[in-house]
């Protein structure tokens, strides 16, 4: 397939557009490698322009089908690494080659002024998260801009990493348990009561939230994220909604400590419909875990009125609200019953 691409110099404008969005369908599923794109680098190709409006309509169309992320990915899995922090300058980190992309321009418009405008012009500005920038004097204030959030939004998702399996570790790792003796007269009664970390956990949450700047939203998921990651599940299945219910139980303090909104209880709603739709051991307690976080002061009821009447996602909806409607009826009695009282 790379031989293919050293003559597209001899197919028509057309033809070649047509074969570049080909080319982005095979790379995006994976179908072939990108290794092939080394041939766009041949001097001809360059010259003419033809490397630039093939990468150019590879791009729009590779984008189309799939995010940044997808790219991303594609390029770890390509074996090659970020080289934005250890290069002078900002090189391509697509998995063809570690060129930099200017080359795919002709030698009379390889600045960054001209590549920027070029990709602008293209509606591809995503595209340059992954192209050369160079120095402060041959920036760019668009595709710095767009550099810096895209490396803030890396940076996010390794700091979510980072909270969600230190969580889980703690949670893992650390005995609940601590062994109590009571002495009656001259004998003594050895007695196990449970005693967990929430302390060191909510600290160590609320300091790396904090360095990293979360949002409550963000927050109150990683932490949704790394309590169901951290369940002990039995082997028999029978026993799961059990096991569910009892970890919840303890570790929603956890939970709480973070959630101090609207947004964030809705978060919190929206995480448990996604947990109980994808894992069928949980599907039918999704009321009652509801319920369970109810009590436990995690979320209120207008947070779970509103999840009802409209919040909630499409992923189980159905099923979903069917199930909490008995518990949205006794909301709503014991809310009348309290009327008549404060009246």
């Amino acid at each position: 397939m790379s031989k293919l691409l050293r003559f597209i110099n001899r197919f028509q404008p057309a033809d070649v557009n047509k074969l570049s969005m080909c080319y982005a369908l095979l790379l995006g599923a994976q179908l072939c490698p990108m290794s092939i794109l080394t041939a766009l680098f041949s001097d001809h190709l360059v010259k003419e322009g033809l490397s630039l409006q093939f990468v150019t309509v590879l791009f729009r169309t590779y984008l189309k089908e799939n995010s940044l992320e997808h790219l991303s990915a594609n390029i770890r899995k390509n074996g090659l690494e970020d080289k934005v922090t250890r290069h002078l300058f900002l090189l391509l980190s697509i998995p063809c080659t570690a060129r930099q992309l200017l080359e795919f321009f002709p030698p009379n418009k390889r600045t960054t002024e001209f590549f920027s405008r070029h990709f602008s012009a293209e509606n591809l500005d995503d595209v340059c998260f992954f192209f050369p920038f160079f120095f402060a004097k041959f920036s760019n204030s668009i595709c710095v801009e767009q550099l810096v959030k895209y490396h803030t939004k890396k940076a996010s998702i390794k700091s979510k990493e980072e909270i969600r399996d230190a969580v889980v570790e703690m949670i893992s790792s650390e005995s609940p348990h601590i062994e109590v003796f009571f002495f009656f007269s001259s004998s003594q009664i050895k007695h196990k009561i449970p005693i967990f970390p929430f302390n060191k956990i909510i600290a160590h949450i609320k300091q790396q939230a904090g360095k990293d700047q979360l949002t409550e939203v963000e927050v109150t998921e990683v932490v949704f994220d790394a309590l169901m990651k951290a369940i002990d599940w039995p082997r028999k299945p029978e026993l799961c909604e059990d096991a569910c219910i009892k970890h919840f139980r303890e570790w929603s303090k956890v939970l709480a400590s973070v959630v101090s909104s609207a947004k964030g209880e809705m978060a919190v709603m929206h995480k448990l419909q996604v947990f109980c739709y994808e894992d069928a051991r949980v599907t039918k307690i999704f009321s009652k875990l509801v319920q369970l976080l109810y009590q436990l002061d995690v979320v209120t009821e207008n947070a779970i009125i509103y999840w009802n009447t409209k919040g909630a996602l499409a992923k189980g909806k159905a099923l979903f609200i069917s199930q909490i409607q008995p518990f949205i009826k006794w909301l709503a009695e014991a809310e009348e019953e309290d009327e008549p009282e404060q009246a």
